[in-house]
């Protein structure tokens, strides 16, 4: 008896929507079921599918909330060259796994985040 745990982050995925709606929901839970009888032969009718929708302000990524961690992924973008840039897209990759690595404090990275065209020193 499977039983499978999709966490999401709790925003819409459609204009005008502000959450996952009830028929994308109900697409995943068929999606899930059909793909674990396909490849595993597990009858759908034993398949347990939770999903779990996570504020925003709850879920975080590469050390940072994940707002913040969009922010600093669309400055990476603009900014290609300094070290912000370069540690998102480490981070993006999944290689900063020493929390050292960070060259400059937090704080430092917040205010950055506030001011959209800023500089780190």
């Amino acid at each position: 008896m499977p039983i499978v745990n999709i966490p999401i982050t709790r925003e819409g995925t459609l204009p005008g929507h502000t959450r996952v709606t009830h028929e994308q929901k109900a697409q995943l839970i068929e999606g899930v079921s059909k793909l674990l009888l396909d490849l595993l032969n597990k009858p759908m009718n034993s398949t347990f599918v939770v999903i779990h929708e996570v504020d925003v302000e709850d879920w975080g990524w590469g050390g940072f909330p994940v707002e913040e961690y969009r922010k600093l992924m669309a400055a990476s973008t603009l900014l290609p060259d300094t070290k912000l840039a370069g540690i998102a897209k480490e981070r993006a990759r999944g290689l900063d796994r020493f929390p050292s690595r960070l060259s400059f404090p937090p704080a430092q990275v917040r205010q950055f985040l506030k001011e959209p065209h800023g500089t780190l020193a």
